[in-house]
């Protein structure tokens, strides 16, 4: 029987912002076969700006906040309230908006 060779990883590509010539950075990708879950870490950050009207455009996994404080959400089942986030930790939650009414917390990003 013949041994099994796996496939090789995946290389990925990024810019780096760093490089005044925009060199590229290359690296290896070992998990870019597997699904992500809800337990896996975020791939994507973003930017939050808390309003009262629009809605985050990705539900998030878990936020994190820069100055820690309340942050008012509203779930992905629809759930409102209001939690207490502190600075530099992820707060798993499935948000799908952060208001402005009731936030305190700054610096917010969701992670997705």
């Amino acid at each position: 029987m013949a041994a099994l060779t796996p496939a090789p990883a995946p290389r990925l590509r990024f810019a780096d912002p760093r490089c005044p010539a925009m060199m590229e950075i290359q690296m290896t990708d070992h998990f870019a076969h597997c699904v992500p879950g809800l337990e896996s870490p975020a791939s994507h950050l973003e930017e939050v700006i808390p309003s009262d009207t629009a809605n985050l455009s990705n539900v998030s996994r878990a936020l994190n906040v820069a100055i820690s404080g309340a942050v008012r959400i509203t779930t992905c089942g629809g759930d409102i309230a209001t939690v207490t986030i502190a600075a530099g930790t992820a707060f798993p939650v499935r948000a799908c908006r952060v208001w402005a009414t009731g936030t305190t917390a700054t610096g917010i990003v969701a992670m997705f």
